[in-house]
């Protein structure tokens, strides 16, 4: 999770007996805010690799029984708390647990969303949610060339007539991705690069780029779970390339029993 930022603690929590039960509660509470995402970030949960929200988190009773001092069987009590008043929502292994906190969006929304005051929800400290919201939350065309440019530039010492000037497939890429989802992807140019550069190494460009067609248009379970990432499509690229041989075989197949019925009818 993020070590950096901020979240907001709203006045009606003194008002809510159960998280102002104690102090043991109180703590556990605040832990769950300051450790739950404020956006999509992939996780590994007991094995399986999840797509966690904003407001979800991954702990376990073990590491916040250690980290306030609380027995294991408090811990555990409060949860069931929380989750009984419909704080939370948690869904547990027998090592770690996904906690989703609920109405998340209610009190943690960023300014950007909502300028207008919305029933007190505004606590009188005007802070962002975290340090990397101007990047995540651009959602409009004006902004996103500024967040495109700057996050290249910043990670990857690659400059503005570099990027609109690319003619491959990693460049492919970011069209495709935004031709799909209508948005610009945020890259990271010089991982990403690298990535394409192997497989250019291996692949000629119009298969890759080929690939990326497939990639972008799939509905495979992992890919939509893990995410549309370049990363993620270098994963799947030797199932995609699979799948490619299996369709051409079929076709091949086809086209054989197509000139067999011909030839038998003349």
């Amino acid at each position: 999770m993020l070590n950096n930022g901020w979240v907001k603690l709203h006045r009606k929590s003194l008002e809510n007996p159960v998280i102002c039960k104690d102090s043991d509660y109180f703590s556990v509470w605040c832990y769950l805010l300051l450790h739950a995402t404020h956006d999509k970030v992939l996780r590994d949960f007991n094995g399986e690799l999840l797509m966690l929200d904003p407001g979800q988190l991954i702990t376990g009773r073990k590491t916040m029984s250690k980290k306030f001092n609380i027995s294991e069987s408090k811990v555990q009590r409060i949860l069931k708390r929380l989750e009984s008043e419909h704080q939370i929502k948690q869904r547990t292994t027998n090592t770690s647990r996904l906690i989703t906190i609920l109405n998340w969006g209610q009190y943690q929304q960023t300014e950007h969303q909502s300028e207008q005051p919305v029933n007190n929800q505004r606590t009188t400290s005007e802070q962002p949610v975290n340090t990397y919201k101007n990047v995540k939350n651009v959602k409009n065309v004006k902004n996103v060339k500024n967040a495109y440019i700057n996050n290249s530039n910043k990670n990857n010492n690659i400059n503005n007539k570099d990027i609109y000037n690319m003619n491959t497939p990693q460049k492919y890429f970011y069209d495709k991705y935004y031709e799909k989802f209508n948005e610009k992807y945020i890259a990271e140019f010089g991982k990403d690069g690298k990535i394409f550069k192997e497989l250019s190494k291996i692949l000629s460009e119009d298969v890759i780029t080929d690939k990326i067609d497939m990639f972008i248009d799939s509905r495979d379970d992992f890919i939509v779970m893990a995410g549309y990432t370049v990363g993620v499509f270098k994963s799947q690229i030797n199932k995609l390339r699979a799948k490619s041989i299996k369709t051409i075989s079929n076709k091949t197949i086809n086209t054989l029993r197509n000139a067999e019925d011909f030839l038998n009818d003349e």
